[in-house]
């Protein structure tokens, strides 16, 4: 196996572009070989405080296939509340959200 420097990348996106929904999504995704070290949580968290801190963001929402128990726990980790699942471009997905107020909360405990 040779030396892969890439371990991944993540953002806040808008979820629907073509759409007039203002609903920014934080996302992430990381080389296999960097799973299941903290990356993904180490992501999340600094894009959640970007977006809360430097973008005056009041929501930030997370959606990734129901399947994919990994990046559920992940979101949940990361603050996110499990809001519901939902069919969506041919798949079943799991939407969390994570409000600045309920952010700021946690950060005082």
């Amino acid at each position: 196996m040779g030396f892969n420097p890439f371990i991944g990348t993540g953002n806040l996106s808008k979820i629907n572009p073509e759409k007039t929904s203002s609903e920014i999504e934080v996302g992430f995704i990381l080389s296999r070989s960097f799973w299941k070290k903290g990356f993904a949580a180490e992501i999340g968290n600094t894009l959640i405080e970007y977006g809360f801190n430097d973008l005056s963001l009041s929501k930030i929402v997370g959606e990734t296939n129901s399947k994919n128990l990994a990046s559920r726990k992940t979101l949940e980790n990361i603050g996110l509340t499990f809001e519901k699942d939902e069919e969506k471009t041919g798949y079943r997905i799991s939407r969390y959200t994570l409000g600045k107020k309920l952010w700021k909360q946690r950060l005082l405990h």
